[in-house]
């Protein structure tokens, strides 16, 4: 994955069992993660940590084994009288 990623210039970020069970919220869990990773849900609570928090837009989705989440990050939009 980290290579992948690396030969398209993407961006990538990793978080530990820990820092995804301290994500707030409600997710998809499952026993199999939990015993597999040492948490109950990685794709969704990764996007939502990767966001800052920001909200599960796209909750978990699978299919050929690959597990992927979005989450969008919190944002504040101002409109300036000009």
């Amino acid at each position: 994955l980290l290579a992948f990623a690396k030969e398209r210039s993407w961006p990538i970020r990793f978080f530990t069992a820990d820092e995804l069970n301290a994500v707030p919220g409600t997710f998809t869990a499952s026993d199999f993660v939990r015993q597999a990773v040492g948490t109950d849900n990685v794709c969704e609570r990764s996007a939502v940590k990767a966001s800052g928090g920001g909200k599960l837009v796209v909750s978990k989705k699978a299919g050929q084994g690959i597990t992927v989440a979005v989450a969008c990050e919190s944002y504040i939009l101002r409109f300036l009288n000009v």
